[in-house]
């Protein structure tokens, strides 16, 4: 064989083995940050930058502390613990927050990797002021909820969906029921808004939900982490299914809002960086029933009510007083 033949040879087997090698990493970049997102026991990510672009930390300091002293604050409220079953059998935790003279009931979920107190101790003065009966609901595979898994909607759909009935029990179907949740809250509501609720539930406020585990999923990959290799759909898909057996495209909000006419209100700040703007636009284009848009400008992830408290009671009272009857 010639010199010249060998060198080609021996350059095509190091490119082979260097790209053979770096797509082995890619994938176990995709299984981590699979770990990442659904198990419930979260590895340890020691870059901090990169651990608040994977959480979606907005990174405001002032924003995250006002958001820990609401939460402690809500935590020393006069709250009711409960439980129900889950439709697959695991024990879901809740706390149950009674109005006096309640007007109305607000089931609360919050977000991916968080907590119902650190979501809503911001709002729940202007819910007790409105005098709301409020469910913050432990969503599954978090906090002291049962499952292994957390399923961006997918999974927790059904849990709302069992909130709901019991906030409609609790209350002797006496009072209006909105169905409220902020980030994978929001996409969780949405996502329950097709299932069969009770009667009482008269709209629903999704604060940055996103559209689907497979969009948020590749906006997070390609723009919080820029991870150079796209990852395909499949692995994607392959890693929901290995978990909760539904793939990443098989359930959307866009679906299910195309299929309710349950009143939906959509906030989200302009300047989003984790779950983008455009997902909102995309599931007030899906609504098939009446549907409202409030964007916030400069905020952030969460930020819309932190930035703009006086339009966002403004124009969550509105909504209250078209659906509460």
């Amino acid at each position: 064989m010639e010199k010249s033949t060998i060198r080609i040879a021996v350059g095509t087997s190091i490119a082979a083995a260097g790209i053979l090698a770096a797509g082995i990493a890619h994938m176990a970049a995709v299984n981590q940050l699979g770990k990442i997102a659904f198990d419930r026991k979260c590895p340890d990510i020691d870059n901090p930058k990169k651990r608040d672009r994977v959480r979606g930390s907005t990174g405001n300091d002032a924003f995250e502390l006002y958001l820990k002293t609401q939460g402690e604050a809500l935590k020393e409220e006069k709250l009711q613990t409960v439980t129900i079953t889950a439709d697959d059998g695991i024990k879901l935790v809740g706390h149950w927050y009674q109005a006096e003279n309640a007007r109305r009931v607000i089931v609360a979920m919050h977000g991916w990797r968080s907590s119902w107190h650190h979501d809503f101790g911001m709002v729940f003065p202007f819910f007790k002021d409105q005098k709301c009966s409020v469910l913050f609901a432990e969503q599954r595979g978090q906090s002291e909820s049962g499952g292994e898994y957390i399923g961006f909607g997918v999974l927790e759909r059904f849990d709302c969906q069992k909130w709901a009935q019991w906030a409609a029990k609790q209350t002797q179907g006496k009072l209006p029921i909105y169905l409220a949740g902020i980030s994978m809250g929001a996409t969780t509501v949405m996502m329950a808004s097709e299932l069969e609720l009770p009667q009482q539930v008269k709209g629903i406020i999704a604060d940055c939900g996103f559209t689907s585990i497979r969009d948020i999923g590749n906006h997070v990959i390609k723009n919080n982490l820029n991870m150079r290799l796209p990852v395909p759909k499949r692995a994607i898909d392959n890693l929901c299914k290995k978990r909760f057996q539904a793939g990443a495209g098989e359930y959307s909000t866009v679906h299910a809002l195309q299929n309710t006419t349950v009143p939906v209100l959509l906030a989200h700040g302009q300047e989003d960086c984790f779950v983008p703007v455009r997902m909102s636009y995309e599931n007030f284009g899906a609504c098939k029933g009446p549907r409202e848009l409030l964007i916030v400008p400069r905020a952030d992830h969460g930020m819309c009510y932190y930035l703009d408290p006086g339009r966002y009671e403004a124009t969550v009272s509105s909504f209250w007083s078209k659906y509460d009857d």
